[in-house]
């Protein structure tokens, strides 16, 4: 079976119960036209659709979704025949189309001739060109009246001093013959040797003695040892229960769970922990008759913050109570729980505080959940 007609046959099965004959045929036809495939995202697509078109609720929709992605992996068995024959009795299938006469294209344009190579024009061979035009010799504009230059004809004659050379102007009458560039010597002068050549002296560079000196060197202090530190004997928690420290196990207990409860709130619920701890106040002040018990609580709670070490939270919760009374204050406590985060998260710190508290060694003696 083909995927086409797969999703014909599953689409008749899932929208048989709920639309007409007629309208289940239009729906049909929605699906040859429109669906390409098997994909969520086609099915959801064409049931949006189809639902649209004939104002099908929402809850209704949900369930075609669910239906027809299942009914496109059923067996062929079992699904229904298949409506074709029924969908083209209502409307003939297209025909294909004929294919249109194609549209007459232009002639492109020609394409443009290669340049064709022409070498320069020279003399004495023929040209594809006529030579560049070449103006005729003009003499220089001369106004009238104004003289012509003319080079001089006259020559100086030879210098008997330097044979071959002769100077740019001549020489004065009664002037002496001068080599050009070297001026006349003075009195007294003496000609240097042949093969004499001067040596040049370079000149010493000047040095800063303040800078050239190098500077002293310095010593680097020597690391200085501190003593080590005596090692003493481990400090020792003495807030945490011991069998030999003298307190029932019950009363430490009962601090380790308000340790426990308060860490879990600071860290979980840090924004309500003020509320907590108000409401804890208000039931413990509303407790009569006041005893001097009543205000150790009080104090106590007052002193609940977040950011309180565990160790004194425990020493501060260590009372001298009884399991009966332990027990009552673990009730008020739950109680401001519930107002401060509700039923649900109170149930669940109150549960992770008790098995926290369950790992101590004061547990062994006496478990938590006798205070609940």
């Amino acid at each position: 079976m083909d995927a086409v007609t797969r999703r014909r046959r599953a689409a008749c099965a899932v929208f048989d119960p709920v639309l007409s004959e007629d309208d289940l045929l239009a729906a049909l036809w929605m699906q040859h036209d429109t669906m390409s495939g098997d994909a969520v995202s086609d099915i959801i697509r064409y049931v949006d659709a189809v639902a649209g078109r004939f104002a099908i609720d929402p809850a209704t929709r949900k369930r075609l979704y669910e239906g027809l992605h299942r009914a496109l992996r059923l067996p062929d068995d079992d699904l229904p025949i298949d409506p074709w024959p029924a969908m083209l009795a209502v409307r003939p299938a297209a025909p294909p189309r004929a294919s249109a006469p194609r549209a007459p294209v232009a002639a492109p344009w020609p394409a443009a001739a290669a340049p064709v190579y022409e070498p320069p024009y020279q003399p004495g061979y023929p040209a594809a060109y006529p030579p560049p035009y070449q103006p005729a010799f003009q003499a220089p504009y001369q106004s009238p009246g104004q003289p012509v230059y003319q080079q001089s004809p006259y020559q100086p004659p030879p210098d008997p001093a330097y044979p071959g050379y002769s100077p740019p102007y001549p020489t004065p009458p009664g002037g002496a013959s001068v080599a050009p560039g070297y001026p006349a010597a003075p009195p007294g002068f003496v000609p240097a040797p042949p093969g004499f050549a001067p040596q040049l002296q370079t000149p010493a560079p000047l040095v800063n003695p303040q800078l050239a000196a190098p500077a002293p060197e310095v010593a680097a202090p020597a690391a200085v040892v501190e003593p080590a530190a005596p090692v003493g004997a481990p400090s020792v928690d003495t807030s945490v229960w011991t069998p030999d420290s003298g307190v029932p196990p019950e009363q430490a207990v009962f601090a380790e769970l308000i340790a426990s409860i308060a860490a879990d709130i600071a860290q979980t619920h840090s924004r309500e922990f003020d509320d907590w701890r108000t409401s804890w106040l208000v039931l413990l002040e509303r407790e009569k008759p006041v005893s001097p018990l009543r205000a150790q609580l009080v104090a106590a709670c007052k002193q609940l913050t977040p950011d309180q070490t565990p160790a004194d939270r425990r020493r501060s919760w260590r009372l001298a109570l009884s399991a009966q009374q332990l027990a009552g204050q673990v009730h008020q406590l739950y109680v401001a729980l519930c107002e401060a985060l509700g039923p649900v998260d109170a149930d669940h710190v109150l549960n992770r505080a008790v098995k926290l508290v369950e790992q101590t060694p004061a547990a062994r003696l006496y478990s938590p959940r006798k205070l609940m």
